[in-house]
C-alpha cells in the first residue's frame, strides 16, 4: 500500500512512563524518539489491545501527535495494533493514502502486522535474554569466593586450591534455568506458527521473512539452550581415570570440531602422575574448550599447545597447565573471560559460553580453574583436579 508519515511505537514496562518511537518520513529519513506515556488511560486503546482492527487514529493517540514534530494528516491517520500472542506490544500509525475503503485492506494488514509482532517480539525476547545474561554475570562475579584469583601479568602461584563457590551461585544458577524456560516457550510458538505461515505462502518474499523468523527463533533457542546446560548441567559420574587418555580424548574432540586432520598437542605428564578422579567425558569435553580458544589466539591456528600435568603442592590435587604462545588478553578481557556470554568480537562473535562452560564443569568436579594471560605473550590455564 501507498503511505505518508509512519510511527511506530512500542508499549513502555509496566515500571515506565517512557516508551520508544519510530518515526518514517520516507524511506531514506527515519528516526528514533523517546516520548512520554500518557498518564489519564493507555498507550494502546483498549479497542484494539487484543484484537486486530483499524482505527482512525485522531482522538485515540492525540497525546502522540501532540509530542512528534513531524505533521500527520489526521483525515488520513489510521492506526492499528502489532499483536503478538494475542496480546498488542505495540502499534503503528499510518497515513493510508491508498484509494480503497480500510475494510479491504484489513486481511492483508493484520497478516503484516502479525509479521511484525513476531519479529519485534522475538527482538525483545533477545534483548531481554542478553540483559538477563550480563546482570546474571555480574552476579556471579560479585562474591569473591565464587571465582578464581585472576592476574592480567603475575604468574599463578602454586597455593592452595580456591574455596568452591558458596550457595549464592547455585541459586543464581537455579534462577538462570527457570528464566531459560520461561523464554523457551514463547519462542515455540514463534517459530511453529512461522513455519505454518511459510508453509502456506506462495508469495517468495513474505515466504523467505518467515523463513528468517523461523531461522532466527532457532539461534535464539540454541543460545537458551546454552544458558540452560549452564545453569543445570548433568551431574558428574566421578571415576579414576587415566590423565593420559583424558588428554588424548580433548585432543581428538577438538580436532574433530574444528575440522582439523591432526592438532599439535605436546603433552608432558610428571613420572607417578597417573589418574585422577572425575567424569572423564566432561572434564575432556572442557578441555578441549581451552585446546579450541588456544588454537584461535593464533593468526594461523596451526602452533602448538603445549600441556603440562604434575602433582601439585595441595595434597590431593593435579594441576594441568594449558599454555599458548597467542594473542592473549589484556586485564579487561581477562577479567571477563569465564562469565557466561563474554565474547571479546564484537562483530559475527560466538555465544561466548566456552570458558563459562569449562569452569562450571570443573568445578562441578570438585576441581579449580586460573586463567593467567598477558596481551601479545600467550595465555595459561591451570586446573586442579582431585586425585581421588
Amino acid at each position: 500500500y501507498q503511505t505518508g508519515l509512519v510511527c511506530l511505537y512500542l508499549a513502555p514496562p509496566a515500571d515506565s512512563q517512557l516508551l520508544q518511537a519510530v518515526v518514517v518520513e520516507s524511506p531514506s529519513q527515519t528516526k528514533t524518539v523517546i516520548l512520554n506515556a500518557p498518564a489519564e488511560t493507555t498507550p494502546i486503546p483498549k479497542a484494539i489491545t487484543n484484537s486486530f482492527a483499524i482505527l482512525n487514529a485522531q482522538g485515540c493517540i492525540d497525546w502522540l501527535f501532540e509530542q512528534l514534530d513531524v505533521d500527520f494528516d489526521l483525515s488520513q491517520a489510521k492506526l492499528v495494533p502489532i499483536l503478538s500472542g494475542g496480546k498488542a506490544i505495540g502499534a503503528i500509525v499510518f497515513e493510508l493514502r491508498y484509494p480503497a475503503e480500510t475494510e479491504q485492506l484489513e486481511e492483508k494488514f493484520k497478516a503484516i502486522t502479525s509479521i511484525a509482532g513476531a519479529v519485534l517480539d522475538m527482538a525483545l525476547t533477545w534483548h531481554n535474554q542478553q540483559r538477563f545474561a550480563e546482570q546474571f554475570a555480574q552476579l556471579l562475579t560479585r562474591p569473591e569466593k565464587t571465582q578464581p584469583q585472576i592476574s592480567a601479568e603475575i604468574p599463578l602461584k602454586e597455593t592452595q586450591p580456591q574455596i568452591a563457590p558458596a550457595d549464592p551461585f547455585i541459586a543464581l544458577a537455579e534462577m538462570a534455568g527457570g528464566a531459560a524456560h520461561e523464554l523457551n516457550n514463547p519462542l515455540s510458538v514463534i517459530s511453529g506458527r512461522a513455519q505454518l505461515l511459510a508453509e502456506s505462502e506462495t508469495d517468495p518474499e513474505k515466504k523467505r521473512m518467515l523463513e528468517q523468523v523461523r531461522e532466527n527463533t532457532n539461534q535464539l533457542s540454541a543460545i537458551i539452550d546454552d544458558l540452560m546446560t549452564f545453569a543445570e548441567p548433568p551431574q558428574p559420574r566421578p571415576s579414576q581415570m587415566s590423565i593420559k587418555q583424558m588428554l588424548d580424548e580433548a585432543t581428538h574432540l577438538t580436532a574433530q570440531k574444528q575440522n582439523l586432520e591432526q592438532l599439535d598437542v605436546q603433552i608432558d605428564i610428571a613420572d607417578g602422575v597417573e589418574s585422577v578422579f572425575v567424569d572423564s567425558a566432561q572434564v575432556a569435553s572442557a578441555i578441549a574448550n581451552i585446546f579450541a580458544n588456544s588454537l584461535e589466539s593464533y593468526d594461523d591456528g596451526s602452533r602448538p599447545i603445549k600441556v603440562a600435568a604434575a602433582a601439585d603442592e595441595s595434597e590431593g590435587f593435579v594441576k594441568i597447565s594449558i599454555s599458548d604462545q597467542g594473542c592473549g588478553m589484556d586485564a579487561e578481557t581477562l577479567q571477563k573471560a569465564t562469565q557466561p556470554f563474554f565474547c571479546s568480537r564484537p562483530a559475527g562473535r560466538k555465544r561466548g559460553m566456552g570458558l563459562a562452560h569449562t569452569q562450571r564443569i570443573i568445578q562441578l568436579n570438585g576441581g579449580y580453574l586460573n586463567i593467567t594471560s598477558q596481551l601479545g605473550g600467550g595465555t595459561i590455564v591451570t586446573i586442579l583436579l582431585p586425585c581421588k
